[in-house]
């Protein structure tokens, strides 16, 4: 098996959204959607970037060696243009969010995302997070994958559910931000029990290249 360190470029398409590598030209139309936007950020740990300068630095690199296995990723979310669903329609003011995979834990990715405000309803979260799962275990190889989830965020919770992640446990005080200690929902699901609910299934396209494929 292929260490996932030897990725470098990958390429998701869904229905509605694709997930490439974000870039530091994505951080102007990123912070545009989020800086400030309180009804996003009441649901992250992590309060926005200060600057766009800031979210360049953060987008410099989508690929980031945790050790000699694994690497995070992190993922732009952007929207089809259905009109001409090409790559080369996956422009940076098209982007609506981000989703990455950490690993903390190395047998385990925690998968993290927000979404533009703008564009909640419309299950972008939802088939962003399954690219995202897939990608996980079809090219990492991981046993498992995490996502913690504010208590009361019942969008994000849907959007995990649905795609076959299960609510683990609720644990009390497990953030303190802002001066206020808050509760998260805890939610897994295991390789298997996606290979069993939703391994069938297939985005409409997929390219994952590897150093190795180009020497």
């Amino acid at each position: 098996m292929n260490s996932d360190r030897s990725i470098r470029n990958a390429l998701l398409f869904g229905e509605q959204v694709a997930l490439r590598p974000v870039t530091p030209a994505d951080a102007a139309p990123a912070y545009e959607r989020i800086q400030g936007r309180e009804a996003i950020l009441r649901w992250l740990v992590w309060r926005g970037p200060a600057s766009v300068e800031e979210m360049a630095r953060f987008f410099a690199d989508w690929s980031r060696p945790v050790d000699d296995e694994r690497s995070d990723y992190v993922f732009a979310i952007v929207l089809r243009d259905m009109s001409a669903p090409d790559i080369d329609t996956l422009a940076s003011e098209r982007v609506v969010g981000t989703i990455g995979v950490r690993f903390g834990d190395k047998d385990a990715g925690d998968i993290g995302y927000w979404i533009a405000e703008e564009h909640w309803g419309r299950g972008i979260g939802t088939e962003a997070i399954r690219l995202v799962t897939r990608f996980c275990f079809e090219h990492l190889a991981v046993p498992s994958l995490c996502a913690w989830v504010f208590v009361g965020n019942h969008a994000s919770r849907r959007a995990l559910e649905k795609n076959g992640y299960t609510h683990m446990r609720t644990m009390i005080g497990k953030v303190e931000r802002d001066g206020d200690v808050l509760d998260e929902w805890y939610f897994v699901l295991l390789r298997s029990e996606w290979e069993d609910a939703l391994g069938a299934w297939r985005p409409e396209y997929e390219r994952v290249e590897r150093v190795a494929d180009h020497g």
